[in-house]
């Protein structure tokens, strides 16, 4: 599975980064920066959550099987990550 950079998580990191370097945070404030920044996956449904402008709720319904996005957020989701609507949604 091929990683996904998005220009919203560069931008989260470098904001990390120089907010570290410019304020000069103890170990722990560091750590506690870190955390509250969102998980690759949920950074993920943030992302989809975005594109498709539907709720994070939505997203995650759709990644569970318990429903399905219908065929033109399939195709938008497919165009914004480069791949086929059947590779990303098999039958």
């Amino acid at each position: 599975m091929a990683k996904i950079v998005t220009l919203f998580n560069i931008t989260k990191y470098l904001l990390i980064y120089f907010t570290i370097m410019e304020e000069k945070l103890s170990f722990k404030e560091i750590y506690l920066l870190k955390k509250k920044s969102p998980s690759p996956a949920q950074a993920f449904i943030n992302e989809i959550s975005a594109i498709t402008l539907r709720k994070p709720a939505t997203i995650r319904m759709w990644l569970n099987g318990t429903q399905s996005p219908d065929p033109l957020v399939k195709r938008q989701i497919a165009e914004h990550l480069k791949m086929s609507v059947e590779v990303l949604f098999p039958k």
